[in-house]
């Protein structure tokens, strides 16, 4: 390998390692994270253990610790303080053994809508749509719509990326989803919990109670007193709360 394409590529891992780096940092905890634990001078307090999906994990021999939202440096802290009870001066390392997936959503004319699963927390609308196998030709990029994890929804003309007249990229968050809808297809996108998520074809005057049927029905841990609908083309404010 030639020195100049040497010094690139390794130029190139620096860059991403210094990335990562940074994300691992600043990186909260989830449910599902796989945590590896060390105590020096002690390995047979060494494992790894699974946050679970209320946020807990059991660490021995300290027990029960909350540690969904705290960094790796924060349960660092609070380990060591609970082991004092046991040991002198513990010198405790915690690092992430496995992240667990992160998710963002598509929904409608694009090749393999469903979860698609992204390698960090955060990702581009253009790298989120390849790796939803792309748009597809009857695609309207005038009106895709971005829901996020926290409900708020916004419209936004991607038309321009792809025609290259725009660099305008979104970053979407794991838990947000995207919906694009076709130019011919008038229906409705359902999301959330029910059975069969996706597009509801459209006939007038149908209630709420039809759309939930063609969806499949509510899946049982569906709240049915916050059915949100979102309207096409009317702002935020005002979006309706069933």
């Amino acid at each position: 390998m030639k020195k100049g394409n040497l010094v690139f590529w390794l130029s190139i891992l620096l860059v991403l390692s210094l990335g990562f780096m940074a994300f691992s940092s600043t990186y909260l905890l989830r449910p599902g994270d796989v945590i590896n634990v060390q105590v020096y001078g002690h390995t047979d307090l060494a494992g790894q253990y699974t946050i679970g999906p209320d946020g807990h994990v059991q660490i021995f021999p300290v027990g029960d610790i909350y540690a969904q939202s705290l960094s790796v440096q924060s349960l660092t802290e609070i380990v060591t303080e609970k082991l004092e009870k046991f040991i002198s001066n513990p010198e405790v390392t915690i690092s992430i053994q496995q992240y667990a997936p992160f998710f963002v959503y598509v929904l409608g004319s694009v090749k393999n809508p469903g979860a698609i699963q992204i390698p960090q927390s955060t990702i581009k609308l253009s790298s989120l749509l390849a790796l939803a196998g792309g748009v597809l030709s009857n695609s309207n990029l005038y009106d895709i719509r971005i829901v996020g994890k926290d409900l708020t929804s916004k419209i936004i003309d991607f038309s321009g990326f792809y025609n290259g007249t725009s660099s305008v990229d979104p970053i979407l968050s794991a838990g947000d989803t995207v919906v694009v809808p076709s130019q011919e297809q008038t229906g409705i996108f359902v999301m959330g919990e029910v059975k069969k998520p996706g597009l509801v074809e459209y006939t007038p005057n149908m209630s709420i109670l039809d759309v939930m049927q063609k969806a499949g029905g509510f899946l049982q841990d569906a709240d049915i007193k916050n059915v949100l609908v979102f309207p096409k083309k009317i702002p935020q404010q005002y979006i309706y709360m069933i």
